[in-house]
């Protein structure tokens, strides 16, 4: 709890969406904000009679007593919940660990399942991107940078390109092969992506409101309270095929593999176009232009070594690929 002093050559601030260090140097966001309130419940639970026929990483919950999602951290024991909840009408002190190991029981569907309640934090969905990442010798990376929904799963993504964009950088100017300027790239190269990733998660927690899947953005009882009955039928079957139209909600080959920087630290190379295309619902990259991964996965040359713009039309046609898996 000792306030220490480090000198450096530089600083690179990745600490979250609070980030003290942007609010002390005066940067903006922008964005829509705070666009709700959520409980997080880390717990462990053997929830093996459940899920062990049907095994995901994310599940759906909306029944007569809670709404929100559970996501498997290792496929065994390890559950985070999250719900959404009024932090103008509910104080977060109210949720103690008795009340909580409720609501999670109430999810799961199970009122006498063994549940460890490990962590209960209340944070706030946001949608937020800063106005510029660089002041002088501190930089903003992670979500510091960028806050952006869960609903894509982008964030940590993200931030670890911002991370390693800027550690071979700030090495190359502090070894003396490269000037100060290399590190204004940072932020021509990185600020387009970490605002592309963020508007996108957005656009998915829309489109999870919008088709009522609003378990983490909304808790709303009181739609929810027939729907175990004959009478709500109708309401699971329209959440049920509303889970089933979210691919673009989790597969995005190209946000994750396929941006390119077209300016900064890169030498253009002739005839290269933004990459980033949407093909059958999903996110993905169909370049194989210099610096690219190819849709596929693999990073590949024809056989005499000479680039190409046309990517192996199937995988038997991929001479001399160095595939990464």
């Amino acid at each position: 709890g000792q306030p220490h002093i480090i000198t450096a050559d530089y600083c690179i601030a990745a600490d979250g969406p609070r980030s003290q260090t942007r609010e002390s140097l005066g940067i903006e966001m922008d964005g829509p904000g705070t666009l709700g309130t959520q409980l997080g419940i880390y717990f462990h639970a053997d929830m093996s009679k459940y899920t062990k026929a049907n095994p995901n990483i994310l599940y759906w919950v909306y029944n007569t007593d809670a709404q929100g999602v559970i996501i498997s951290l290792d496929g065994d024991t390890r559950w985070h919940m999250l719900s959404a909840y009024d932090a103008d009408s509910v104080p977060f002190e109210e949720f103690t660990e008795e009340r909580v190991t409720e609501i999670v029981r109430a999810a799961i569907g199970d009122p006498d399942i063994d549940i460890e309640i490990r962590s209960i934090l209340p944070w706030r969905m946001r949608a937020a991107v800063a106005q510029t990442t660089k002041v002088g010798r501190i930089f903003l990376a992670g979500d510091a940078a960028h806050t952006m929904p869960p609903t894509g799963g982008m964030g940590m993504n993200t931030a670890i390109g911002d991370t390693h964009n800027l550690a071979w950088k700030i090495r190359a100017v502090l070894s003396g092969y490269a000037g100060p300027e290399l590190l204004d790239t940072y932020q021509v190269e990185r600020l387009p992506v970490g605002t592309r990733n963020t508007f996108n998660s957005l656009e998915n927690a829309k489109t999870m409101m919008e088709t009522g899947l609003a378990g983490i953005l909304v808790n709303d009882p009181e739609g929810f309270a027939n729907i175990e009955a004959p009478s709500g039928a109708s309401l699971r079957a329209t959440l049920g095929e509303a889970a089933s139209r979210q691919h673009d909600h989790f597969s995005f080959d190209g946000l994750s593999f396929g941006y390119t920087y077209e300016q900064g630290a890169v030498v253009p190379w002739p005839g290269a176009e933004r990459a980033w295309a949407r093909s059958s619902g999903r996110w993905r990259s169909w370049s194989c232009h210099r610096g690219l991964r190819c849709s596929r996965g693999c990073h590949w040359s024809s056989r005499d070594s000479s680039p190409t713009d046309q990517c192996p039309p199937t995988p038997s046609a991929m001479d001399g690929v160095s595939c990464r898996y």
